[in-house]
């Protein structure tokens, strides 16, 4: 399970990294999975972590604009522009 994780937060860091778009992924998912692989190396980093990251609030704002779609939170349903 912690290497599937860790694999998976790298292959994260790499698409951020080369530009590729991931705002089709399950971001909340791989925030947790980036939280509990961080978690598990140190829980100073963690706390420096939570503090930093700012997913969390970019999710929590309406409306999100992104892939030529208007697209609301997920309480809300997408709508075109």
């Amino acid at each position: 399970m912690l290497r599937k994780e860790v694999e998976l937060v790298l292959r994260l860091r790499n698409w951020i990294a080369h530009h590729d778009l991931i705002f089709q992924r399950d971001l909340v998912t791989d925030l947790r999975s980036i939280r509990r692989v961080v978690g598990y190396r140190c829980s100073a980093t963690l706390n420096g972590l939570d503090h930093e990251e700012r997913l969390t609030h970019a999710l929590d704002r309406k409306p999100i604009f992104g892939m030529g779609d208007f697209v609301m939170n997920s309480e809300t349903e997408e709508q075109k522009p």
